[in-house]
């Protein structure tokens, strides 16, 4: 197992522009050398303006965050987004940086992932906040997310996240590079 074939399975909707971010979870006893293969994605997916770095490193695990800056941070901008997250503990302003960076010592102080990293990973902000509210349960549909509003919608974002998937999966067992498979951004 490699990096790159962990990104091309859990990241292509990042690769391809649909969603802001996702989080790959690497364990350390399969992949060899992972800091230097970390080091080589980044380097590779520099070019298309996509970022990975790491969100939380123990022991056995890394936590993975491939994202594409210009797109989380516009996200991460909108007024309703901002005042949700001022209202978890993310002060105001739209500092990606900042962002991330609580989000990282969160992690690492409770070892899991706090409710608000939806919004980091580009769900609707209803499905975040009815996540919270109802403790995970009572949703009206799971996925990629659980869905609390928009199930059309939800609905439709995942059938889009799983062909993608699939296709690049296909042309990366075909031999298409991760820089040919990552849209320019």
């Amino acid at each position: 197992m490699s990096i790159e074939q962990l990104a091309v399975y859990h990241c292509a909707p990042v690769l391809s522009g649909i969603k802001p971010s996702n989080i790959v979870t690497c364990d350390k006893s399969k992949i060899k050398s992972i800091h230097t293969q970390i080091d080589a994605l980044k380097k590779e997916l520099s070019g298309k303006n996509v970022t990975a770095e790491i969100l939380f490193e123990c022991e056995r695990y890394i936590l993975l965050i491939v994202y594409r800056p210009n797109q989380l941070r516009a996200y991460l901008s909108r007024a309703d987004v901002r005042e949700f997250l001022r209202g978890q503990g993310y002060g105001g302003g739209t500092n990606i940086r900042k962002y991330l960076d609580i989000l990282k010592s969160r992690i690492a102080r409770n070892g899991d992932f706090p409710h608000e990293i939806g919004i980091f990973l580009g769900y609707p902000l209803a499905d975040v906040v009815g996540f919270i509210k109802n403790g995970g349960r009572n949703c009206k549909m799971s996925g990629v997310w659980k869905v609390y509003d928009n199930v059309y919608e939800a609905s439709c974002v995942f059938e889009k996240i799983e062909k993608c998937k699939k296709a690049y999966a296909k042309h990366f067992s075909m031999g298409r590079s991760l820089s040919q498979l990552t849209a320019a951004g």
